[in-house]
């Protein structure tokens, strides 16, 4: 039985009872714990951080419960095995990344001195929603008082009040809302950016960017869990200026190639549909096999 999310496995004590002797396989794709606890760690609200407290403790009792009765736990990155082991200890696991279809890569060019940034997220999942409202306070006003000439697209379902209110300040900052195709964005833009300060797994809009070839700017905890080299696969910033100088440096053409043929080059040995697809066939093929004997 495979769990697709920790979140199904409520269902866990009923299907043992009709299937007793079945194997049983964790999809875990985030540390859900992780997320509670960093979310209660930004929350400025006491409220919320008393009732985020007992979420995670709640949370942490229930994935250890449950990951301690899987024969096998699939994790997306070694550190969110580290994470786990913090609260549960030892347990069968194997580290498989997502994997996304390859698109090809994107147009490469640039619209004369203008850079066009890509911000791409549901904003109904809260990390996205305070990422981008911190990128619009911190970020944005750094480049206007500096007056880089540049455009942002916020591509995404449900943006928050603040955000839309926020971006009718700028005349070069554009809202679509849901769309069903990104790939014109991509084709559009000339780098992405990934602000996130809270949240857990693999952000799969970056390695959808990696299988573009897109040149992509995102935090420590955006880029958490994947493989990458930074300045060489994809930027990382943590703070306001470090975000305004890695957008300024990707007016840098050599340095945008760069970055686009090895983060698809990471794709390709990493990430891709093929490779994901053989991993997950081998381990889920060794469980059966156990069941057999």
């Amino acid at each position: 039985v495979y769990f697709d999310h920790l979140q199904m496995c409520i269902y866990m004590p009923e299907i043992k009872k009709i299937f007793p002797n079945a194997r049983y396989i964790l999809d875990e794709h985030n540390c859900e714990r992780l997320i509670v606890h960093r979310n209660r760690q930004t929350s400025k609200n006491l409220v919320k951080k008393s009732f985020l407290l007992l979420e995670e403790i709640k949370i942490a009792l229930f994935e250890k419960n449950i990951i301690k009765k899987m024969d096998l736990t699939i994790l997306l990155s070694k550190a969110d095995y580290d994470n786990l082991y913090k609260n549960i200890g030892e347990f069968n696991y194997e580290i498989i990344p997502v994997g996304v279809n390859d698109k090809g890569v994107k147009k490469h060019n640039i619209n004369g001195t203008k850079l066009n940034i890509l911000f791409i997220g549901t904003l109904t999942w809260e990390p996205n929603n305070t990422g981008l409202i911190w990128f619009l306070d911190n970020v944005i006003p750094l480049l206007e008082e500096n007056k880089i000439e540049y455009n942002l697209y916020i591509v995404g379902k449900n943006p928050s009040e603040y955000v839309v209110k926020k971006s009718k300040m700028y005349r070069n900052i554009f809202i679509t809302g849901y769309v069903k195709s990104v790939d014109e964005y991509y084709d559009k833009c000339d780098c992405m950016i990934v602000p996130l300060f809270s949240g857990s797994g693999q952000r799969v809009k970056l390695i959808e960017a990696f299988s573009k070839g897109m040149p992509s700017i995102s935090t420590s905890i955006g880029a958490e869990g994947l493989f990458y080299k930074e300045n060489e696969d994809i930027l990382i910033a943590n703070t306001s200026k470090d975000f305004f100088d890695k957008i300024l440096s990707l007016k840098n053409e050599k340095l945008r190639n760069k970055l686009s043929e090895n983060s698809r080059k990471i794709f390709e040995k990493y990430y891709s549909m093929e490779v994901i697809s053989k991993k997950i066939s081998k381990v889920v093929g060794a469980i059966l096999l156990r069941s057999l004997f």
